[in-house]
């Protein structure tokens, strides 16, 4: 059975301005991504000046679904068979620091391999703040249909695997639960948690898989606040 790596990560925080990394210490952390043979990113938070520019000029394909969602390919392994487009995961506002709102929307990209395997791929982020004993009610609403949103594109698309991945700030391990809705019985999707925590002691950064049988796992500095994931997989 042929492998691939991917891996998600959530590239906010850091020490240049406003706390984003800037390009050179997203650049270190794409050095060790690329040493570890990954050929399909997950991005979040993807903001930094210039990183598109990075990407590009360091050989991958970038899609970016601003203001924040990215997937990252290596054109040498992956075609894209569709265009790149950006979707809606919950219509539920909520609210940010400052008085904004914001919505739960993803990057997605089909791509296909040079064997002609297909595999839609799709970064998120759901609302932070949501593993505590008194609940946002319109982050957490968002979150769920966020879920539901995903178990359906799960089930209508064409491919044959899904990766999804990103940051959905919950840790399924831990409490303030109940989490049963973003679990495999409710989702359809197979859960890979981090084999380490990627923010502090949570584990955030996960895929959620169709048609793909995850591998060996680590995580790596990630150059701001949170660590990458990077996983291992195989085709079923």
């Amino acid at each position: 059975m042929a492998d691939f790596v991917a891996a998600t990560w959530n590239t906010a925080g850091g020490t240049g301005p406003e706390r984003r990394p800037d390009v050179g210490q997203l650049a270190v952390v794409l050095d060790r991504l690329e040493h570890h043979e990954v050929s399909v990113l997950l991005l979040q938070e993807l903001s930094a000046p210039g990183v598109a520019k990075l990407f590009r000029d360091r050989g991958w394909h970038l899609h970016v679904a601003r203001p924040q969602y990215g997937v990252a390919w290596r054109p040498e392994t992956w075609t894209a068979v569709a265009d790149p487009d950006r979707v809606r995961l919950a219509d539920t506002t909520f609210g940010r620091v400052g008085g904004a709102t914001a919505t739960v929307d993803a990057a997605r990209a089909v791509l296909c391999d040079r064997a002609g395997r297909s595999l839609t791929a799709l970064s998120y982020h759901t609302p932070s703040h949501v593993q505590v004993d008194h609940k946002p009610p319109r982050r957490i609403q968002a979150l769920r249909e966020a879920m539901r949103t995903m178990r359906q594109l799960g089930q209508a698309a064409q491919s044959r695997a899904c990766l999804f991945g990103g940051d959905d700030n919950v840790d399924e391990r831990l409490g303030h639960g109940p989490w049963g809705f973003m679990l495999r019985k409710a989702t359809g999707l197979e859960l890979v948690q981090p084999p380490t925590p990627t923010r502090g002691r949570h584990r955030f950064d996960d895929f959620r898989t169709r048609g793909l049988t995850a591998g060996h796992g680590l995580t790596l500095d990630g150059a701001g606040d949170h660590r990458v994931h990077v996983r291992v997989f195989r085709w079923q």
